[in-house]
């Protein structure tokens, strides 16, 4: 909660939530996932889905191919853009809302 309370987005620019997810799914950024361990990927985003590489929503969601559960929050109005395999959360500035949510996920990854 105390991390979120600081973080600020009042900038602009290329946000490429797709890239990144991407090259967390198929390892070309990589992560050492724990043998066995549930692999969760949490998005914070005021933008529309994008990509500095040309991926599209389907190759973001194609790559996660070892159980890997992606949750996003986001303005519900960009929700478009990542339901084809997110579990979509609203970007809140409730720290208790979106640590509430943050709960869930961590929980119960298979949800």
């Amino acid at each position: 909660q105390i991390a979120l309370n600081t973080v600020s987005a009042n900038g602009g620019g290329i946000e490429p939530q797709w890239d990144v997810v991407q090259f967390l799914g198929n390892g070309t950024t990589p992560i050492s996932w724990r043998e066995g361990s549930a692999r969760i990927i949490i998005i914070f985003s005021d933008e529309r889905g994008q990509t500095l590489s040309g991926n599209t929503e389907s190759s973001m969601c194609n790559s996660l191919i070892h159980g890997e559960t992606l949750a996003v929050f986001e303005s519900p109005s960009f929700f478009e853009d990542f339901n084809e395999c997110a579990n979509l959360y609203s970007l809140s500035g409730n720290a208790s809302d979106m640590l509430y949510d943050l709960n869930t996920i961590i929980r119960n990854p298979c949800e």
